[in-house]
């Protein structure tokens, strides 16, 4: 395990413990209707639609992040791809053997998913710090797809700049760490920090060129995303 697995692979870490103890309650109360739907909502929403995506520019792009961050993220990769298998296998069993058997079986040791056990795979992590980090990550993320929707733009139509506005000085210092992610997802070509305070978010067009603002304080960073 990396030394440092990055803010959103220890948030994906933290979630995945999170998914992992409801499922495991249900189990227990036989109640496999509702462990399916705790394990299809980590897969879609946690692991699909936000970490793959913001982690596909590091993954297409390593020479522009640090050599032990790809590292980290193809650690956590390898890792929650067995979890979610795991999680999966009482409902798919030949689907989730096949794929274990292509990706994982040489190195694991193990002839079957089957017959693998939880408590050798579904550690516990616990990164309260990260999932707030995070959170304002994806909310952010969120807010830029949401203008370019709007304007009926696609999600790759690339920025200029995008401007990050907030009068908390600490929420800039936060965001600047994770410059290059931010980029990568919002196809912006330059992001730049503001901590005055702006009347609202926007996207506008000049010389067949997209610029985005985007109000930090007025997105609600509580929003489980």
């Amino acid at each position: 395990q990396p030394k440092d697995l990055g803010i959103i692979n220890e948030w994906l870490l933290h979630r995945a413990s999170e998914t992992f103890k409801k499922y495991n309650e249900y189990l227990h109360k036989h109640e496999f209707s509702l462990a399916l739907n705790v394990a299809e909502d980590f897969f879609w929403r946690d692991f699909c639609d936000n970490y793959l995506e913001i982690i596909k520019n590091q993954l297409f792009n390593p020479d522009l992040y640090p050599e032990e961050a790809v590292a980290a993220t193809r650690w956590t990769l390898y890792h929650i791809g067995l979890r979610i298998l795991q999680l999966f296998a009482l409902y798919l069993p030949h689907i989730t053997e096949t794929l274990y058997g292509l990706l994982y079986q040489h190195k694991e040791q193990k002839a079957s998913i089957h017959q693998t056990e939880y408590s050798a795979h579904q550690q516990e992590y616990k990164f309260e710090e990260s999932v707030t980090t995070a959170t304002l990550l994806m909310n952010l993320i969120g807010s830029v797809r949401k203008m370019k929707t709007v304007k009926e733009l696609s999600l790759k139509t690339p920025l200029s700049s995008l401007t990050l506005h907030s009068v908390d000085k600490e929420m800039i210092k936060t965001l600047i760490p994770h410059e290059q992610l931010l980029k990568g997802i919002t196809h912006a070509d330059i992001i730049s920090y503001g901590t005055g305070d702006v009347e609202e978010s926007k996207i506008d067009q000049e010389h067949e060129k997209w610029f985005a603002s985007l109000d930090l304080d007025h997105i609600n960073l509580e929003e489980k995303v």
